[in-house]
């Protein structure tokens, strides 16, 4: 199978990859305008504020008080995320899955998938045998 990109979506590596190599010497300020800008290139602006945790959080790790520092997300917003990033093992601590979203073929879905899962949308889980596995809340296909 080809790693070309034959569908409409954006290549998120492509647009990740310089945000997360040259964000180090950015102001908080031009850091927020990058991740917006960022967000915007790969997502429609419904569940921005996802998307903008979860890259943001590619930068600082998934430090809760630094997220909304720099993108001025709302506490009670980013409570919800961030309890649900941890939840279902997106967040471990302050590690986060930079490797897994920027997958050439399947990082822009991972990262989508995991967006979903911060809104309580999907739900999550590590299966050794399978590796990530997901599954919408109604669902019990994810046991067998």
């Amino acid at each position: 199978m080809s790693d070309e990109n034959t569908t409409n979506r954006p290549n998120a590596t492509a647009i990740l990859r310089p945000l997360i190599d040259g964000c180090y010497s950015l102001s908080d300020d031009s850091l927020r305008l990058a991740v917006k800008d960022v967000v915007e290139r790969l997502w429609s602006p419904d569940g921005s504020d996802t998307f903008e945790v979860l890259v943001t959080s590619m930068i600082v790790g998934a430090d809760e008080r630094r997220i909304m520092e720099i993108m001025g997300i709302p506490t009670e917003i980013m409570k919800r995320l961030a309890g649900n990033l941890r939840q279902h093992g997106v967040w471990q601590g302050k590690q986060v899955p930079v490797k897994y979203w920027l997958h050439p073929r399947l990082g822009y879905w991972n990262l989508l998938c995991d967006g979903l899962v911060a809104q309580g949308k999907m739900m999550r889980r590590f299966d050794p045998n399978r590796g990530v596995v997901y599954w919408m809340p109604d669902d019990s296909a994810h046991l067998n």
